[in-house]
């Protein structure tokens, strides 16, 4: 058995994370754990996005000459 993140909206899940892989054309069989607690945010790929514009715009890493190194 798998667990996969996601977010429920209306009848579709968006995956927060790794999807799992394509799943057979007749359907599988799930449950659903609703967790009320855990606060719907924004996607992990839109909260380096938002995190690496901050950085970009107080120029935060401006002082380094060689960034491989």
């Amino acid at each position: 058995m798998s667990t996969y993140a996601g977010i429920l909206r209306d009848d579709h899940i968006e995956w927060t994370a790794t999807a799992p892989p394509k799943l057979p054309a007749n359907g599988v069989r799930v449950q659903v754990t609703f967790l009320d607690d855990v606060p719907v945010v924004a996607t992990q790929g839109q909260q380096m996005a938002s995190a690496l514009a901050r950085l970009a715009t107080n120029h935060a890493v401006a002082n380094i000459a060689d960034p491989l190194a």
